[in-house]
Formats: structure tokens, sequence, C-alpha cells
């Protein structure tokens, strides 16, 4: 059996939108792991996103960092990271890419640093 692959973009991210197409086109599912599944970009929402005509669209929110509103500050000494279930989110996850073989988790970072 082939490894699944993972692949990881946020929606702050220039190219997001091109992503999210090429995404659907491939059918590949979207995970969405933002703890707080909604934004001020109201197609980043979560009742848009899951309702967009093609998208395999799966909200894992205990992969989701509790402390989002604390790294939105951008504050690089230290990463301000605490996940609210890791494992059962993982386990959550595992389903899917046995299911699909790959996936792509989308948090709202615009840039994986």
């Amino acid at each position: 059996m082939k490894e699944p692959t993972l692949y990881t973009f946020g929606y702050l991210a220039t190219r997001s939108e091109r992503i999210i197409t090429e995404l659907i086109a491939v059918k590949t599912p979207v995970i969405d792991i933002r703890f707080s599944p909604y934004s001020r970009r109201w197609q980043y929402n979560q009742s848009v996103l899951s309702n967009r005509d093609g998208i395999i669209y799966h909200y894992i929110g205990e992969l989701g960092n509790e402390l989002y509103k604390e790294a939105r500050t951008c504050n690089d000494h230290e990463p301000h990271v605490k996940l609210h279930d890791p494992l059962a989110g993982l386990v959550k996850l595992q389903a899917i890419l046995e299911t699909h073989g790959r996936a792509a988790l989308l948090c709202a970072c615009a840039s994986h640093t």
C-alpha cells in the first residue's frame, strides 16, 4: 500500500484560493484544523467551506491551537501552540488518510514559519 500524503496550507497565504481550487480538482480532502473555524474573511468560515461545490471538507478541531489568539500577535520568541486534543485528532486524520490516501491541512497561517 502506498504511503499517504499530507499537505499543509494557510488561507492567509496569497495563493490559498488557487490551492483550494486545485485540491477540489484532484479530489483531495481539505482538513480544517483551526480551533475556531471562523474568519473575518467570510469565504473561509466553516459554513462556507463545507458547502462549497466539489470540496471534500472535514473539520478536526481537536488539532486546533487553543492559543490561536495569542499566536496571532506574531511574537516569535516562543511558539504559542497548545493542541486541543491531539490524540483524538490524529485518529480522525488517520481515518481520512486511509480512505483518501492524501489530505491537505488548512489553518490560517500565511507561512510555515
